[in-house]
């Protein structure tokens, strides 16, 4: 068994595998358990150490199933992903029932301005008298998609966690896609 680290600036990526109670060893091995191929123990202290300076996305995804972290994943889409730093937001981690209430509240200022949507629209572009509308209502758009992605978080968080039982929610969302 590896030794425990005294580092003191550890990685988001050391935190979440020694917070999950494993050494670089153990993922690894777990890691090919699971069919992750390549993450050798050695692979994973460069990665940790910040020798690798962009982990691949594998890498990344990888560890945050194994670490049972989702949090990884959005870490490395908004701040190591070029696309993602521009593309994706970061989670917050606020409580599910705050998210709910954003949601909600979201949804209803946009109920309010779907007809105006669908009127800017109705002729393939946006007329400049309809532009300032129109950065409202993607404005509260942004505001959904941010609830929903803090919501998706939440439900993989509280998957890794066992607030959720894993097995039954993978059950109920097989059976909605039939």
């Amino acid at each position: 068994m590896g030794r425990a680290s005294t580092k003191k600036d550890k990685s988001v990526f050391q935190l979440a595998r020694e917070k999950a109670g494993l050494t670089r060893e153990a993922a690894s091995g777990l890691f090919e358990a699971a069919g992750w191929q390549g993450i050798s123990p050695e692979r994973i202290e460069r990665i940790e150490s910040g020798r690798v300076e962009n982990p691949e996305p594998y890498d990344v995804l990888a560890m945050s199933e194994i670490y049972r972290d989702p949090a990884l994943c959005n870490y490395y889409c908004t701040q190591r992903c070029k696309i993602g730093e521009r593309y994706a937001r970061e989670i917050s981690a606020e409580e599910v029932p705050q998210i709910v209430l954003e949601l909600i509240a979201s949804i209803n200022r946009f109920s309010e301005r779907r007809d105006r949507l669908v009127e800017i629209f109705s002729n393939g572009r946006v007329d400049e008298d309809q532009v300032e509308d129109f950065a409202c209502i993607q404005k509260e758009l942004e505001r959904i998609s941010a609830s929903v992605d803090s919501l998706r978080y939440q439900t993989e968080k509280m998957l890794a966690d066992g607030a959720i039982d894993e097995k039954q929610y993978r059950e109920a969302k097989r059976k909605i896609k039939e």
